[in-house]
């Protein structure tokens, strides 16, 4: 007997809120940092694994960047779910040499669900490597990382 699995419930949403990109430049032991604050807005698609687990991909764009983060999340109540999973995050250097402009890193946050349709949400991505390219690793580092602070609406 073959058993046949579907998603229980999928659904796309819209998503926006604030969002703040910290940089840090390390060299010869000293570190600068620097942050620019912005709005962002995008698109997600929610879709359940089971009752506890569901994927959530979204694309999120703001002034100089986008975020392509695929998270699983986990419902730990009917209310609150974690957050956590790989994101592209792609910064406009202005063509700036020796910048990586697209970089993978790691998304953690956590989601509160006020009804079925409407989400705030508090999430972390940080670049997992460095933004410069190899031929200028030996001047030092950079990485950048976001906060976002959301709300999300879905259909």
């Amino acid at each position: 007997m073959m058993m046949v699995t579907s998603f229980s419930y999928s659904q796309i949403g819209l998503e926006a809120g604030y969002n703040s990109l910290k940089a840090e430049v390390s060299s010869s032991g000293t570190t600068i940092s620097a942050s620019d604050d912005q709005f962002y807005f995008g698109v997600k698609y929610d879709f359940d694994l089971n009752n506890k687990l569901f994927l959530q991909p979204s694309v999120l764009f703001s002034e100089d960047m986008y975020q392509v983060p695929v998270s699983l999340g986990y419902r730990a109540s009917n209310a609150f779910s974690l957050l956590a999973g790989p994101v592209l995050t792609s910064l406009d250097f202005d063509g700036a040499d020796g910048l990586k402009e697209s970089v993978i890193g790691f998304n953690l946050g956590i989601q509160y669900n006020i009804t079925r349709k409407i989400a705030l949400s508090f999430k972390y991505a940080k670049d997992l490597g460095d933004r410069l390219e190899e031929d200028y690793t030996d001047i030092g580092s950079l990485k950048s990382g976001t906060t976002r602070l959301g709300a999300s609406y879905s259909f």
